[in-house]
């Protein structure tokens, strides 16, 4: 009761229906650059239109926009972005093991 009367659930719920989702530049392209490979990328604009191309939303989409100074993201988008770089982090994990026990194993 005492979070409704505060206006707490409703700043909540207006959240997860807005841009749930802040990063500033730096921790957005350090976080999600992996996702695009060697695809080359002009500054955060460049990988939020590699990240649409590889989520398949449509260029003009609202759903991963940049700011001034932040990207800004909906919240299914955003867990999109992070199971995916998940997958691609495990990946290079056993790429990398795999190297690794190779040359162990001469």
């Amino acid at each position: 009761e005492q979070l409704r009367s505060s206006g707490i659930l409703e700043a909540v719920r207006i959240r997860q229906n807005g841009f749930s989702s802040r990063w500033s530049f730096a921790e957005f392209t350090s976080h999600f650059a992996c996702l695009v490979g060697a695809r080359q990328t002009q500054g955060p604009q460049g990988l939020i239109t590699a990240l649409k191309e590889l989520l398949g939303l449509r260029e003009d989409s609202q759903e991963l926009v940049a700011g001034r100074t932040k990207v800004f993201s909906k919240a299914h988008v955003a867990a999109e972005l992070e199971a995916r770089r998940g997958r691609a982090l495990v990946g290079f994990a056993v790429l990398m093991q795999r190297s690794a026990r190779c040359l162990l194993s001469r």
